[in-house]
């Protein structure tokens, strides 16, 4: 698997620079006693030489950026505010990047490649996520892989391929969904039925292990999580829509906070939040919607069932301006708002 050597290269040159340039200083020496110099103009022109050379230090090291530390550090430096970002960007899917300023229509004709990845020991199947600098995906061989966004190093005209920042131990197998990033952890459902929480800043030696696993389910978690309000909500092939603490539960095996009564069969969809409602599909052809908050005695039923639309749903859900938007494998688009008032 990878292997990321970080050699103390900084304190060799460092060594090898001042023993070039302690050579002045024997010089000096040997002159003021060939010459018998007065002792203060020797001072006074070994002083300047020591001036001289300790700027040329501090010049060299700003420039090979190695004043803060002699060696590149495996974990990002974590900034001060932590983005939360999901399948579809936000937890209502809208896949809309306001922040986005530089592909115009303008400028997008001119799009050419940039840098890419090493080849993971599995398909990348997964859509990635980008948050505070990091692209975040899942991979086939049951890894999550975590890249600098501006790839092999903090400049965009970096070489590639690049190796991957960090990655996890192995799940038990493949994962198929989008990871989640909120408050610096990374979520990622696996097909072996378990949620995995990891620190999005990565470890000290990858691979890095979990903070906390969900309890697993034994069937696949195909469906992408989503977070609010500090809840992990995910959708599995048991029938069941489950909802975690994002912190953990202090141990490394967590108990959901609630789980859905369950459907009426396999859920692939990922939950879209909005107004403290969730809105899941599931293969019955039926989308459900629940309650953020759960409900005083788990397992909870819906707050709303749509009527069943011909085929089974895999999509998720889409809510903008009061509406719902679902599409079905019947080949159409679906949507469901409120009544006219009066009606």
């Amino acid at each position: 698997m990878w292997q990321q050597t970080y050699a103390t290269r900084a304190d060799m040159q460092q060594a090898t620079y001042l023993s070039q340039h302690a050579l002045p200083f024997r010089h000096l020496l040997a002159a003021q006693q060939r010459s018998h110099l007065p002792a203060r103009r020797v001072l006074l022109f070994g002083g300047a030489i020591i001036v001289l050379l300790t700027g040329g230090i501090l010049i060299w090291f700003s420039i090979h950026g190695l004043l803060a530390t002699p060696s590149a550090p495996l974990v990002p430096t974590p900034s001060a505010s932590y983005q939360t970002v999901m399948f579809g960007i936000d937890a209502q899917h809208t896949h809309a990047i306001s922040t986005e300023h530089t592909l115009t229509p303008q400028m997008v004709s001119h799009l050419v490649a940039g840098w890419t990845s090493f080849p993971a020991d599995g398909s990348l199947f997964s859509s990635p996520i980008v948050a505070d600098g990091m692209v975040y995906i899942g991979s086939l061989d049951g890894r999550l892989y975590a890249y600098r966004s501006t790839g092999c190093a903090q400049s965009s005209c970096a070489q590639s391929p690049c190796a991957p920042r960090w990655y996890t131990t192995p799940t038990r197998d493949l994962i198929t969904a989008a990871p989640a990033v909120a408050a610096h952890t990374v979520f990622v459902s696996s097909n072996d039925g378990t949620l995995y929480a990891f620190d999005a800043r990565g470890c000290a030696h990858a691979p890095c292990p979990p903070l906390w696993t969900s309890i697993s389910t034994n069937v696949p978690l195909a469906s992408s999580p989503a977070v609010v309000n500090n809840v992990v909500y995910v959708g599995s092939w048991d029938h069941r829509l489950y909802a975690f603490n994002a912190n953990g539960c202090g141990k490394p095996s967590c108990q959901p906070l609630w789980t859905s009564i369950a459907t009426d069969s396999i859920i692939e969809s990922s939950p879209t939040i909005a107004g403290g409602v969730i809105y899941i599909g599931s293969v019955d052809e039926h989308l459900y919607a629940f309650d953020t908050a759960g409900c005083p005695a788990s397992p909870c039923s819906p707050l709303w069932t749509s009527p069943a639309l011909g085929e089974s749903i895999e999509s998720s859900a889409m809510v903008a301006n009061g509406t719902v938007y679902i599409a079905s494998l019947d080949h159409k688009l679906y949507t469901f708002h409120l009544p006219p008032p009066g009606s």
